[in-house]
């Protein structure tokens, strides 16, 4: 993990109050700026965040999810087992309806359309029902990107 990544992810975890919200967000654009150079250290600190009740339950955490997609959804099968894996493990936990809402779109962006499909068969059942909703989202993704597709 690069310095500029280490000291954002202090800075989050004790990121907390009212300007909690203010925090995450000026956090996540510096880690946009930050991980161009380290995809992979990126990816490591984001399934951290998807693995961490005390920072996947905080406000606008998905703008760090937005960067999968953002960074054209460039992930090693190693990077995406990880991903995978901690989706898998807490999927099920989480409450934030943005950050369920960002997961499935980027799944639906990111993934095959058989993974993507793999996944939400396995994470559908256990989910809240904010999760169900992200799950749609990335399933409505999904579809539009097929949709698109077909036009060209």
């Amino acid at each position: 993990m690069n310095r500029e990544v280490a000291l954002i992810r202090s800075e989050l975890y004790v990121a907390k109050g009212e300007a909690e919200r203010k925090i995450v967000k000026r956090l996540a654009k510096q880690f946009e700026d930050a991980s161009l150079g380290n995809p992979e250290a990126a990816l490591d600190f984001i399934v951290e965040i998807l693995s961490t009740p005390d920072l996947y339950a905080k406000p606008r955490i998905d703008l760090f999810v937005t960067w999968l997609w953002l960074d054209k959804c460039k992930f090693e099968h190693t990077a995406k087992h990880k991903l995978v894996s901690a989706l898998k493990s807490y999927y099920h936990c989480y409450e934030n309806a943005r950050l369920c809402d960002a997961l499935g779109e980027m799944i639906g962006k990111c993934f095959e359309r058989s993974e993507a499909l793999e996944l939400f068969d396995h994470l559908y059942p256990l989910s809240t029902e904010v999760g169900r909703k992200g799950i749609q989202c990335g399933v409505y993704e999904m579809e539009f990107r097929s949709r698109h597709q077909d036009e060209e």
